[in-house]
């Protein structure tokens, strides 16, 4: 008897905790993408639900149970999680993005910045080319923590055929070596901007 009712008790603790996670995923709306005006550089991604626990998932190198924890954790806090990108125009239709996952506080009818959970940074672009970031970093600002100031450096490298003429050079990038038909073209970007919540 005994046995049953630890069974039945395990069970019965199992479908609570289920279902506790399943009404906190479907409580909130699906993950939506919101681009600032076209003239700027800037986008936030706000992530709830699965997309926010994929997030912390990936972002910051935690199992399912972690980011599960944490993602229950920041909605009893009142903080949601989002995406902050810049993207910065490198010459020559190649573009470099510096990126972070953050918390946003919220209530009072404002909000504002705490933990940044981690920044990256890539870039695109056509053909064969490669990004080699040295660093990337953002940082939370401004007197009520409603800015962030992102940085980065690295380098883009373009492979080209010999035989075709590109802009490469007059966009900033330099001639770096040679190998058999393959020119390879460099340029180091640098970063250094601020974002505020009202921009």
């Amino acid at each position: 008897m005994n046995k049953f009712f630890k069974k039945a008790s395990s069970v019965f603790l199992s479908l609570v905790v289920m279902l506790c996670m399943s009404i906190s995923c479907f409580a909130v709306e699906s993950s939506s993408q919101v681009s600032a005006p076209s003239n700027s550089e800037n986008s936030i991604k706000v992530l709830t639900g699965n997309d926010a626990i994929t997030a912390l998932m990936q972002r910051c190198d935690l199992s399912y149970p972690e980011a599960v924890q944490k993602y229950q954790e920041n909605l009893l806090r009142n903080i949601r999680l989002e995406e902050r990108h810049i993207t910065v125009q490198a010459g020559a239709g190649y573009q470099v993005e510096v990126g972070c996952l953050v918390n946003v506080h919220s209530g009072g009818g404002h909000s504002n910045f705490g933990t940044v959970e981690q920044t990256w940074s890539l870039a695109t672009g056509s053909g064969d080319y490669t990004w080699t970031q040295a660093y990337s970093s953002a940082t939370v600002i401004g007197r009520y923590a409603d800015g962030l100031r992102f940085m980065a450096r690295g380098v883009i490298e373009v492979a080209i055929s010999s035989s075709v003429s590109t802009g490469l050079e007059a966009a900033g990038f330099s001639v770096s070596g040679t190998i058999g038909n393959t020119t390879y073209y460099r340029k180091t970007v640098s970063i250094d901007k601020e974002w505020y919540s009202g921009d």
